[in-house]
């Protein structure tokens, strides 16, 4: 009986891993930013990024992370709809690249540059 035991504790103990992962892994979407973007006074380097937010409505935290670099975290507006799948929108202002909005699983984010104190 202790052998049973014994020989069931170690194959719970190498089979575990092997789903552990795929249940306790956090789902985020990957994008791909091909120039170098801002939004506000944050400058966002080009390359794949993992995003990831929290939030709803117009209050949400986004952050994205880029291997090797330091998050970067950004505020924006969700509006909640249906994607064909992750993609970005840029507009060109004076000769710079503005990111505008990010379409993800579940909605687009919106970005916005902060409003200064002057107004």
């Amino acid at each position: 009986m202790k052998r049973l035991l014994g020989v069931v504790l170690v194959c719970a103990m190498f089979s575990t891993p092997l789903f552990a992962g795929k249940l306790f892994t956090t789902k985020g979407t990957t994008v791909n930013i091909p120039d170098t973007v801002t939004v506000g006074t944050v400058q966002i380097s080009a390359g794949e990024y993992k995003v990831s937010y929290e939030g709803s409505g117009p209050a949400v935290k986004v952050t994205l992370l880029k291997s090797g670099s330091s998050p970067v975290i950004l505020g924006a507006k969700l509006v909640q709809g249906k994607n064909n799948g992750p993609s970005v929108t840029i507009a060109t202002e004076n000769g710079g690249h503005i990111l505008q909005q990010m379409d993800v699983k579940g909605g687009t984010l919106i970005f916005t540059a902060p409003e200064s104190a002057d107004k």
